[in-house]
């Protein structure tokens, strides 16, 4: 047992040097997140916080500033869980298109350490990414007069960064398990990453959309990723920065701080769930295609 963890952590070791080493890969991994950042910030930033302004209280401008960066945060983030984790897969791409899975699998290492060894890495890579990219936007929040989180806040976006990290990271596992040429995933990385920020909702309020586009993005397990990273960063500066109570429940759904289907508005938990539950899925489909699956020499 301590030595199948020896050569599992050997491969994740491995991987994950291996990612940050390619700067290239490292570089537009986060090209969607940065390219999102700029037209939130840039383009669209100015728009929707003057839509905000009659909402909040006094020292409008800056109030609707501080919400409309809290909710760039929130999709930045969102987008680098899914973005990032197809940049640390592309490993496994380059094993297979070298045959180098080939000397990796010939070797002393179990089976089950190299597969697990790929998953793990995949999400660390995710992770401190996704960590990296919270952290820079937060602080371009700051410098507009954002305030700084509270404990709980803190303690809950990690939270929810460990879990976001699973949807991207289990969809990449699975999905780049079946991709054999580099020219190939990178079409399809520049395919995700282009449309990240429309699938979670992340370039407009959800009820400046169509209803039928706001059931599509409901229908992706991301966007209730973002929906949570929403409840705890937008949430509670809308508690505090508008200035008629009536109207608090009205602007949150309006800046997608949580999903209603019909009359039935959804839990914070029944978000938590989509995105765990489908991740376990993922996960589950991936590890028994490539556990069952032999590797021809």
């Amino acid at each position: 047992m301590e030595r199948r963890l020896d050569n599992m952590g050997a491969i994740i070791k491995r991987n994950i040097k291996k990612y940050f080493m390619d700067k290239t890969n490292v570089f537009f991994s986060l090209l969607s997140v940065i390219l999102v950042f700029f037209i939130v910030a840039v383009f669209l930033g100015k728009s929707i916080s003057d839509g905000l302004k009659g909402w909040v209280i006094e020292d409008k401008s800056k109030s609707a500033r501080e919400i409309m960066n809290l909710w760039m945060i929130s999709t930045t983030t969102t987008i680098g869980c899914i973005t990032v984790s197809l940049g640390a897969s592309s490993f496994m791409v380059e094993d297979i298109e070298s045959k180098a899975y080939k000397d990796i699998y010939a070797s002393p290492v179990n089976k089950s350490s190299i597969i697990i060894g790929n998953a793990i890495s995949i999400y660390a890579v995710t992770v401190i990414m996704s960590t990296v990219s919270f952290i820079i936007s937060f602080v371009y929040a700051l410098c507009f007069g954002a305030k700084f989180l509270s404990f709980l806040q803190i303690v809950e976006v990690i939270g929810l960064i460990l879990v976001s990290s699973l949807i991207g990271s289990s969809f990449s596992f699975l999905i780049v398990y079946f991709i054999k040429k580099h020219n190939v995933f990178a079409a399809i990385n520049a395919l995700i990453g282009s449309i990240a920020g429309f699938i979670i909702g992340g370039y407009s309020t959800m009820e400046s959309l169509p209803d039928a586009l706001q059931w599509i993005i409901k229908c992706f397990p991301a966007s209730h990723a973002n929906v949570l990273f929403r409840q705890t960063l937008v949430s509670p500066a809308i508690d505090r920065l508008i200035s008629d109570p009536t109207h608090i429940e009205q602007f949150k759904k309006i800046m997608g701080c949580f999903y209603k289907f019909n009359d039935y508005q959804m839990q914070w938990y029944v978000n938590f769930i989509i995105v765990a539950g489908t991740s376990l899925l993922l996960y589950s489909i991936a590890f028994g295609v490539q556990f069952t699956k032999k590797i021809k020499n």
